[in-house]
C-alpha cells in the first residue's frame, strides 16, 4: 500500500453538486429581477464560488451586488443550503470507493472550500460519508485552498504523514493545494475543471484517475 490516508475535494470530485448550485444561482438572479442564464455559462464559474457565478448573470455595473454579505449573496447561500441535496448525487462509483478504502484500512477525509453549513446537510443524506474521519470546510481554517493549511489540518486529525497521504481533486486549485503541502495528488477526469499536468517539481507524485476505482489501484500501488 502506497498511501494510508486519502483526502478528497468535494464538488466535482465526490459529488456532482452543479445542478443544485446552478438552480440556486438562477433562483437568486430571477428573484432580483435578472434573467436566468444557461448552465453552460454558469459552468465557467462553478469552481470559483458564489460571487463568481452571480457575476456571470449580472451586468458589470451590478457586480458589487454579488459581494459577500450583500442580499443577493445571502439569498444564494440560504437557498442553496436548504436545497443542496435536491439534485446532487455522488458520482458513480464514489460510495463504493470510500467503502473499499475503509475496508482496506485506509483513512479518508474531505478538504473543501465549501462552507460547513452547506456540507453538513448534504452529507446527512448519504451514509457513506460517515466513513470520513475528518471534514475540513472552507471556513474551518483562516485561509482556504490553495493555501495548504486546510490540508494540514485534515492530516493532523487523521494522524497522516506527508509521504503517505494522497489528495484527490478536480481543479487547478486542488493541484496547487497538494503541491503547496508537498503531498501526492490525483486529478480526476470526471470533474468540473481539468487540473494542470504535473510540473515535476519534486513536491509529490502526480496521478490521474479516469474512474473512481482507479484511486483504489493508486493507493494499493497497482496503477
Amino acid at each position: 500500500m502506497l498511501y494510508n490516508t486519502v483526502l478528497f475535494d468535494l464538488d466535482g470530485t465526490l459529488f456532482d453538486t452543479a445542478p443544485d448550485i446552478y438552480e440556486a444561482c438562477n433562483h437568486t438572479l430571477e428573484l432580483y429581477g435578472y434573467s436566468r442564464v444557461s448552465n453552460d455559462l454558469l459552468s465557467g464559474g462553478i469552481s470559483y464560488g458564489m460571487r463568481a457565478m452571480l457575476r456571470l448573470g449580472l451586468p458589470p455595473r451590478d457586480h458589487l451586488k454579488a459581494e459577500r454579505g450583500t442580499p443577493m449573496y445571502k439569498e444564494f447561500d440560504g437557498y442553496y443550503t436548504k436545497n443542496c441535496h435536491t439534485l446532487t448525487k455522488p458520482f458513480e462509483g464514489i460510495p463504493m470507493l470510500i467503502i473499499a478504502l475503509s475496508e482496506h484500512g485506509v483513512t479518508t477525509g474531505v478538504v473543501t472550500n465549501k462552507y460547513m453549513h452547506m456540507v453538513k446537510p448534504l452529507f446527512a443524506q448519504f451514509d457513506f460519508t460517515r466513513r470520513f474521519k475528518t471534514v475540513i470546510a472552507g471556513d474551518s481554517a483562516p485561509n482556504a485552498k490553495p493555501d495548504p493549511e486546510p490540508l494540514f489540518m485534515a492530516m493532523r486529525e487523521c494522524g497522516a504523514q506527508t509521504g503517505h497521504t494522497l489528495y484527490v481533486g478536480d481543479t487547478r486549485s486542488d493541484a496547487l493545494t497538494a503541491r503547496n503541502a508537498k503531498v501526492a495528488f490525483c486529478a480526476v477526469k470526471w470533474g468540473y475543471e481539468v487540473p494542470p499536468s504535473n510540473d515535476a517539481d519534486g513536491s509529490g507524485a502526480y496521478y490521474t484517475a479516469e474512474r473512481p476505482d482507479d484511486i483504489l489501484k493508486i493507493v494499493m500501488g497497482s496503477l
